[in-house]
């Protein structure tokens, strides 16, 4: 049976996930909407060639007509324009549909309110999604069932790994695996142009920096704990301990901590 899923909104999220999905596309049809003529063209070019022709993605800047028969919503829309969005669909909507939203900051109990018929599942995915190396959050709002919670997973899993969680939690999660691909462009930003400054061409800083985080990043797919990798490459009165202390002596564990509070307070205020 073929399972038809709509997203509203054809940014780069929703780019990547549909993109992702691509093994889904012998029992899925996609239909992309978004406000511009221009971005649904470039949808639609990329993905011509790519998923099953007798399914496949299809793009429709009419949004009656996008949601017409669709057994999913994906609502992939920034969040300051979310309810501009959901004032659109609330009387188009067909009732008792799934709804899944990756919008940062808003509650299920937010979609509820504007959507009383639809059953609500939250999802925070990240940026690697768009190179199937995501990182996704999920929950689900009162009326949702497990077998949602499935379908859900079942999307988000095509590009990386999925966690359940009590969306008490989902702040939480945003400021960690949401935001946290930032922290670690900003500090292989850091790293590249301290050793620049050093004496160090950039492009050699950038190859060596950018492979050596993609290597670490897969030792911690190990057994071992950050802390014990850590140790091991840390020698007792060399370099790399030399640096640790310094990290240690500015504080960095607490500076780490202050990032992650402010952030968690930031996505609690854009809830409100």
């Amino acid at each position: 049976m073929t399972t038809n899923i709509t997203f509203i909104g054809a940014g780069n999220m929703a780019e990547a996930i549909i993109a992702s999905m691509s093994d889904m596309s012998n029992y899925c049809q996609i239909v992309c909407h978004d406000i511009s003529a221009e971005r649904l063209a470039y949808i639609q070019g990329k993905f011509s060639n790519i998923f099953d022709d007798t399914l496949g993605v299809t793009t429709e800047i009419d949004l009656s007509k996008a949601v017409a028969g669709a057994d999913i919503v994906v609502l992939a829309v920034k969040p300051q324009i979310m309810a501009e969005a959901l004032e659109s669909l609330r009387p188009i909507l067909q009732k008792d549909i799934l709804v899944i939203s990756i919008a940062a900051g808003l509650t299920t109990q937010y979609f509820e309110n504007a959507l009383p018929h639809a059953r609500i599942i939250r999802a925070m995915p990240n940026t690697p999604l768009m190179v199937a190396k995501g990182a996704t959050a999920i929950c689900k709002g009162a009326s949702a069932t497990n077998n949602d919670l499935e379908k859900a997973k079942e999307i988000f899993s095509t590009a990386g790994i999925v966690e359940v969680v009590d969306e008490s939690k989902m702040d939480i999660t945003t400021v960690l695996s949401g935001s946290g691909p930032a922290y670690i462009f900003y500090f292989c930003e850091l790293l590249i142009k301290a050793a620049a400054e050093l004496g160090l061409d950039k492009e050699t800083a950038r190859t060596l920096a950018v492979q050596t985080i993609r290597g670490a990043g897969a030792m911690l797919e190990t057994c071992e704990s950050a802390q014990e990798l850590r140790a091991k490459v840390t020698s007792k009165g060399g370099a790399t301990e030399a640096a640790i202390k310094s990290f240690e002596a500015a504080n960095f564990e607490g500076m780490v901590k202050e990032a992650l509070t402010k952030a968690a307070q930031r996505a609690k205020e854009l809830n409100k």
